[in-house]
């Protein structure tokens, strides 16, 4: 079977486009795969504070200083306060990956604060950053997802 010369630049225009996709199928998984974050499910803590991430949307075990809302912290601070709330995953336009979390009543006021914590890669590891002067990011993997703390 002979092609005529525009369906044999179709033919190859065809193939072309599908050996690009097929390229760059695999680029994707690769980008996408092992390497990317890890799931923000567990326990994070780091500094004597704790953040657990449950599977169902709540937090477990918490210990954060009400600086962790704020973008600078301050003498007022004071120690860490363990508090119910609810996270989700999530990104940031400028800073990637992360999980926004919402603590009830962190600054005793009755009110909730949301923050977002940011996956930061620190050599093979990911960490949780809180914020643009949280450096290194505060918060490390302790318990993976699935593994009770206890």
């Amino acid at each position: 079977m002979k092609l005529s010369g525009r369906a044999a630049v179709v033919a190859v225009l065809v193939v072309a486009v599908a050996a690009v996709v097929a390229v760059a199928g695999v680029v994707i998984a690769a980008v996408s795969g092992q390497d990317g974050p890890p799931d923000p499910r567990g326990r994070w803590a780091g500094g004597g504070e704790v953040v657990e991430l449950l599977g169902d949307g709540t937090l477990g075990e918490v210990a954060v200083s009400p600086s962790i809302c704020s973008s600078s912290a301050g003498p007022a601070d004071g120690p860490p306060r363990s508090v119910r709330g609810t996270w989700r995953a999530g990104s940031f336009s400028d800073a990637g990956t992360g999980v926004y979390v919402t603590f009830d009543d962190l600054r005793g006021d009755g009110r909730s604060c949301t923050t977002y914590l940011q996956f930061v890669k620190v050599g093979a590891a990911y960490r949780l950053g809180a914020n643009a002067r949280d450096e290194p990011a505060r918060f490390v993997r302790s318990t993976p997802a699935g593994v009770p703390a206890g």
